[in-house]
């Protein structure tokens, strides 16, 4: 007679507390169809981003931004960082080229899966990922539609939400088929703003992504 099975008992796998992070990415085209915008008002947009989130301990804990500017080239200025780690902005140089959307949507892929996984690996959870889309929504001539699909798409585990910001000019239509937020449209930014974070179009960013996090 077989003797019966032994019983083990298998403690369960304690829970682990990860913490969690938002990743935002500030993706400012510097192709030709900016130039009316001039460097100055993108690298004020950049300012108040870091700002509006640094002055919050709490959102500053909670949230790593990274820039990248692109026109046919593709050049992360500041990686994946809390806003109150980053001393000094590199600004924006302006391209005399047209703006590639197909490779930026490509190479910003590649770019948040790696941070994805860099923060992961530090013990924190990572939240669905933000890009905030600067731009006239003019690109070059080319099909960009299967790369930003392949980057929001379902197959994508990180598929972000994008939230184009556009000035006076800018093509809505396209930048309206870029953006895949439901509450968050295209935002327009007035070029002559008088300097107040609280009614620019950055500052209600920050306030939204300071809702999201406590309601998370």
């Amino acid at each position: 007679m077989l003797d019966p099975p032994l019983e083990i008992d298998i403690p369960p796998t304690p829970w682990t507390y990860q913490p969690e992070v938002l990743l935002v990415f500030l993706v400012v085209d510097v192709g030709v169809s900016m130039k009316c915008i001039g460097i100055p008002r993108l690298n004020q947009i950049s300012s108040d981003l870091f700002q509006g989130i640094a002055c919050d301990p709490v959102l500053d804990d909670k949230t790593r931004v990274s820039v990248i500017e692109f026109a046919q080239e593709f050049e992360v200025l500041v990686p994946a960082s809390s806003p109150s780690n980053v001393h000094q902005i590199p600004g924006f140089v302006a391209a005399e080229s047209p703006s590639s959307y197909g490779r930026m949507f490509r190479r910003l892929h590649g770019e948040m899966y790696a941070a994805v996984a860099a923060i992961e690996r530090s013990g924190r959870r990572v939240l669905r990922p933000w890009v905030l889309l600067v731009s006239q929504g003019l690109p070059s001539v080319e099909t960009w539609r299967d790369q930003h699909a392949a980057l929001c798409g379902s197959a994508n585990p990180a598929r972000p939400l994008i939230i184009p910001l556009g000035f006076t000019g800018a093509d809505w239509t396209s930048l309206s088929l870029i953006s895949n937020s439901s509450s968050l449209y295209p935002m327009f930014v007035n070029q002559n703003w008088v300097y107040d974070l609280a009614t620019t179009p950055i500052g209600r960013v920050v306030s939204e992504i300071s809702s999201f996090l406590t309601f998370s």
